[in-house]
């Protein structure tokens, strides 16, 4: 099992945070995340659920994740229900650091199945770097962006 942690601080209130990254149709904006599909209808909190297209070559993979926690503003956490061979859960916290800053933190860990078990040790490098990559686009896009 692989796990990771990353933060970082965006200057911008914890709402449009908290807004922009959990709505799930701007994560190809910031994240490895090539496409992704609703499967729940009705608004986003516990029990929604998302199929998303990640990764590249033989990393690649289709995901149905299921939101566990959803707290406005403050925590999103998520896990794995696709029967798939990456295992993903994980979390996003946000903590407003006054009124114009925001804390975010990324959490969780990854399970490798079957032959990918033998790219642990590469992925694990990787992953962690990329945690925290995702979270420094999402705090330029935030950061540069007008979202009035």
């Amino acid at each position: 099992m692989i796990t990771y942690q990353a933060e970082i601080v965006i200057n911008r209130p914890v709402t449009d945070v908290f807004d922009y990254a959990t709505t799930f149709e701007n994560f190809p904006n910031w994240s490895d995340t090539n496409a992704v599909s609703r499967l729940s209808n009705g608004s986003d909190g516990v029990g929604t659920r998302l199929r998303i297209d990640m990764g590249k070559g033989p990393m690649r993979s289709k995901i149905e994740f299921e939101t566990t926690e959803w707290e406005k503003d403050r925590n999103w956490t998520f896990k794995t229900v696709s029967d798939t061979s990456i295992v993903w859960d994980g979390s996003f916290g946000f903590d407003a650091l006054g009124p114009s800053a925001t804390r975010m933190r990324a959490a969780g860990q990854v399970t490798l199945k079957g032959w990918r078990r033998l790219l642990e040790p590469l992925v694990r490098v990787e992953l962690r770097k990329r945690e925290q990559a995702e979270l420094e686009t999402l705090k330029g896009l935030l950061e540069d962006r007008d979202l009035s």
